[in-house]
């Protein structure tokens, strides 16, 4: 989460047993947007699927890793630049030692990121 000063968890809400809400600040600083693009720096995807799976790995507690993606959407550029701060609503269910989690990441209202897929614990 706090991986390479990229991003840090500001508050974490808990809505019921398995939804969270979380706040998220954005280092809009990182490296990673010199080459993501120069000049117009965008948040890689793949970042943003990073930070869905260390957020959860955050509140379960667990080491994760994604074992199977069902459906990703990238709806709306994360511009470090104009934005900041984020809003990751998760929501998951436990079967044995896969986590199915269903993630919506918003800046601003805007939704950036749907997600539903399977993340699985990692053997000790």
């Amino acid at each position: 989460m706090l991986k390479d000063n990229f991003f840090t968890i500001k508050n974490i809400f808990q809505e019921t047993v398995q939804q969270y809400q979380i706040e998220i600040d954005l280092n809009s600083q990182h490296p990673i947007y010199d080459g993501h693009f120069p000049g117009t720096p965008v948040m890689p995807g793949v970042c943003q699927i990073e930070m869905v799976k260390e957020v959860l790995e955050e509140i379960l507690e667990r080491s994760l890793y994604l074992s199977e993606s069902k459906n990703i959407k990238f709806t709306n550029p994360i511009d470090p630049r104009q934005t900041t701060s984020l809003v990751l609503k998760l929501e998951f269910e436990e079967k044995n030692k896969n986590i199915w989690t269903k993630a919506s990441l918003f800046a601003q209202e805007e939704v950036c990121l749907k997600f539903s897929g399977v993340f699985r614990v990692e053997s000790q």
